[in-house]
């Protein structure tokens, strides 16, 4: 299966390290990245191409906007009842792997 990430496609599978080794949790407890990954899709007919949680019409910028703004796992989990806790990982997972080859400027820089 392939997916898009950061503008690349990837065949789903190719992503070594594990959501339990980077959050310290044990591989039984924890999905691996590209289990989680797997949870995201990319259709240029659904919210005009913007990744969204399988089988939803919710982006994973709305997800991470959400928690960004003080919502808990929780609150969004009981607003949208089909959405999971692996859901929401894969949203935080997608926006981490889309920013690792992005360079940030901050909005305002610090005197020094």
């Amino acid at each position: 299966m392939d997916n898009v990430l950061n503008g690349i496609i990837y065949r789903v599978g190719c992503i070594p390290n594990s959501w339990a080794a980077y959050t310290g949790e044990s591989e039984g407890k924890m999905m691996r990245d590209e289990q989680l990954l797997e949870r995201i899709t990319v259709n240029p007919k659904v919210m005009v191409g913007k990744p969204v949680i399988r089988g939803t019409r919710l982006t994973v910028e709305y997800i991470l906007n959400l928690l960004a703004h003080g919502a808990t796992v929780e609150e969004i989990l009981q607003e949208y009842k089909g959405l999971t806790h692996e859901d929401i990982q894969a949203c935080i997972l997608f926006a981490t792997k889309a920013l690792e080859s992005t360079v940030f400027m901050p909005l305002s820089v610090e005197p020094t």
